[in-house]
């Protein structure tokens, strides 16, 4: 993450890891996609992924991933959805509302009953000062987090 926030120079604003998703608040800087953002950690975080599975023989996980037909030598499997969903934020209030979104996700999710207990979330970074999973470019926080 750290290596493309500096490549792209972009701001990680928030995020959420769920186990079959992730959600990024960023802000990218007028000169670069979001598209290329998303397009090199996907494929970094890819084949991450699949060169451990390599490692440590994991051929069940790996076949998961592999795609019904071979599209290139170096393009056999698969681990993200093909497209992303882009949202452009234009106030404050509405970054809010989607960071606090974010935030809510494992909690709507049933995955956890507090915010603070799931820890693949900017929450912990904002609302517990915890910067041990990705450190964030925080903005201000105008108002208190919905404990749940």
């Amino acid at each position: 993450m750290n290596f493309y926030r500096e490549k792209y120079d972009f701001k990680l604003i928030g995020y959420v890891i769920m186990p079959d998703h992730v959600h990024l608040l960023i802000q990218s800087p007028e000169k670069q996609s979001v598209s290329s953002i998303i397009r090199d950690l996907k494929r970094s975080i890819a084949m991450e992924i699949i060169n451990r599975f390599k490692r440590e023989n994991e051929a069940g996980l790996l076949e998961s991933l592999k795609l019904p037909y071979i599209k290139s030598r170096n393009h056999t499997f698969s681990l993200w959805q093909r497209r992303f969903i882009d949202f452009n934020v234009f106030s404050e209030n509405k970054l809010y509302e989607k960071l606090e979104y974010i935030h809510n996700n494992p909690v709507r999710s049933k995955l956890v009953s507090n915010l603070s207990d799931w820890i693949f979330s900017s929450y912990k970074n904002y609302f517990e000062e915890d910067d041990s999973i990705i450190v964030m470019d925080k903005i201000a926080m105008t108002f208190s987090p919905m404990k749940k």
